[in-house]
């Protein structure tokens, strides 16, 4: 399932895209974003499109970060880098 996920561009500097190829999300999909101490920076859970999702970072520091994407069923984990 994981193959089937795209987050890009990675690096990131203003939208991360999160696509699904050949997978569907519920309508609860959400995205966390946690910075490398474990602590949540960002929450999205309002989308217009399950499958094509974005997310606005510029508001984040420059680093790297763990982006979870989850629609209730199922977790996925990535790391970016924030430029």
């Amino acid at each position: 399932m994981e193959n089937s996920i795209s987050f890009w561009p990675n690096p990131v500097n203003n939208n991360l895209n999160i696509t699904a190829k050949d997978f569907g999300f519920s309508n609860d999909v959400s995205v966390s974003i946690y910075d490398m101490m474990g602590k949540e920076i960002l929450k999205v859970s309002d989308f217009n499109d399950p499958n094509a999702l974005s997310v606005d970072v510029s508001s984040l520091s420059n680093g790297v970060y763990i982006v979870n994407l989850t629609d209730g069923q199922q977790t996925i984990n990535k790391r970016i880098i924030k430029e």
